[in-house]
């Protein structure tokens, strides 16, 4: 088994994986590791021979663990429904300050 370091993962239409000529039915199972851009993996293969690219290393399995562990516990980036729900709450915040400043005043209080 070989542990690999894959960059330049998406094709430059940015809509095709390109896995350098390697068989990803050789891949074994649950070791890929897939950066936050998805444009780099750490994967590992059964795979005997390995093609020559130059956006293909193989790493050592000490590599391979310690980059997996570093890549695995970066904090996620905020998906677009936590930016949504940021921005709702935010907005919520400013209407409430708005309705003490109003409400008052139209009821005649102020």
């Amino acid at each position: 088994m070989k542990s690999l370091h894959i960059k330049k993962l998406v094709d430059s239409s940015g809509g095709n994986f390109d896995y350098k000529g390697l068989d990803i039915d050789l891949f074994v199972t649950n070791t890929q590791v897939y950066f936050n851009n998805h444009t780099e993996i750490l994967v590992k293969t059964i795979e005997e021979v390995i093609p020559e690219h130059e956006d293909i290393t193989i790493l050592t399995e000490q590599q391979y663990a310690d980059w997996a562990d570093e890549i695995k516990n970066q904090p996620k980036p905020p998906t677009e429904i936590e930016l949504l729900e940021n921005r709702i709450a935010e907005q919520d915040k400013v209407i409430e300050e708005l309705m003490f400043e109003i409400v008052p005043s139209l009821i005649g209080g102020e």
